[in-house]
């Protein structure tokens, strides 16, 4: 593993690199050796689970990727693998664990070692929010997670959204366009636009008439996934197998409980692996139209 050292009377630094050899490196002064550490990391998954998982090394690419960089006794043809279920599990744990700590991460601290970890808060700078996680399992579809949650909703509309999909809508108007329509359920309308221009190609010689390029409109108005809810929608769920888009919203729509916030503004979807790149650049850049909050 490339590393070198510089030090002076005072402090040693590590120069990595790469960050798999950062990792490489954590993992043998957390676990003792690389090979020990990967032995932990299943041991860990076990307990939460997951049992289908390969560990192999610490930096989580397959061995034929880190050429000499391998423990010794690991093939370089061995593989980290780990299905869908088990990243599921893990984000579950991360998420909470993040949420768990963040009045720390919010916060100048003093940790004093000599003093029994005395821990010492200088400053909360966390944000005056009341976050409940909840467990609505693997396997549960869109409407059967909402039906989980409904203990912790109280008697007020609720807010529902999914997690793939970024917009700059004005919530608080969103909230008043819901509660001056008196209806159950109230969704974001959105266009999409077309993904293709059009041709008029004609019947007699084949010959293009027409070409059209792809307009917003050509899409039509879709479900945005930003929804202001009554309790009582949680009514129209049958269970952890109902899919919110079908049966509620479709039998909602029929009792005419369901009306539409038309949004003309900013929305993208994050489905492909194109559309996280072009997000991710426009975060980077500074030009994401959906980031309209300070850091």
């Amino acid at each position: 593993m490339p590393v070198s050292t510089l030090s002076n009377s005072s402090s040693t630094q590590l120069l990595f690199a790469s960050a798999n050899s950062a990792a490489i490196a954590l993992a043998e002064e957390i676990g003792g050796t690389e090979s020990k550490f990967a032995d932990m990391m299943k041991a860990q998954l076990k307990d939460w689970g997951i049992t289908d998982a390969k560990i192999v090394n610490a930096s989580g690419l397959n061995n034929s990727y880190l050429g000499n960089n391998i423990y010794p006794g690991s093939k370089s043809d061995e593989e980290n693998t780990m299905s869908a279920k088990g990243v599921a599990v893990i984000a579950q744990h991360v998420i909470k664990e993040y949420f768990a700590d963040y009045y720390l991460y919010k916060s100048d601290v003093t940790f004093e070692f000599s003093n029994e970890n005395k821990m010492t808060v200088h400053n909360n700078a966390s944000e005056p929010w009341t976050v409940t996680i909840v467990d609505t399992g693997l396997n549960t579809m869109t409407g059967g997670r909402v039906k989980r949650v409904k203990n912790y909703i109280g008697n007020e509309p609720f807010l529902l959204t999914y997690g793939d999909g970024v917009c700059d809508v004005d919530i608080q108007k969103l909230v008043e366009f819901h509660k001056s329509h008196g209806k159950l359920a109230t969704l974001t309308a959105v266009m999409p636009g077309g993904r293709f221009g059009t041709l008029e190609i004609s019947k007699e010689n084949n010959c293009i008439q027409k070409f059209a390029e792809k307009k917003k409109e050509d899409g039509g108005w879709i479900n945005g996934g930003y929804m202001v809810l009554q309790p009582e929608v949680i009514d129209y769920i049958e269970g952890d197998n109902t899919t919110f888009e079908k049966e509620p919203l479709e039998n909602l729509s029929k009792d005419n409980q369901l009306v539409a916030y038309k949004h003309y503004g900013y929305w993208q979807c994050m489905d492909t692996m194109k559309e996280k790149m072009n997000l991710e650049s426009l975060l980077r850049e500074g030009k994401a139209p959906w980031k309209v909050w300070e850091d």
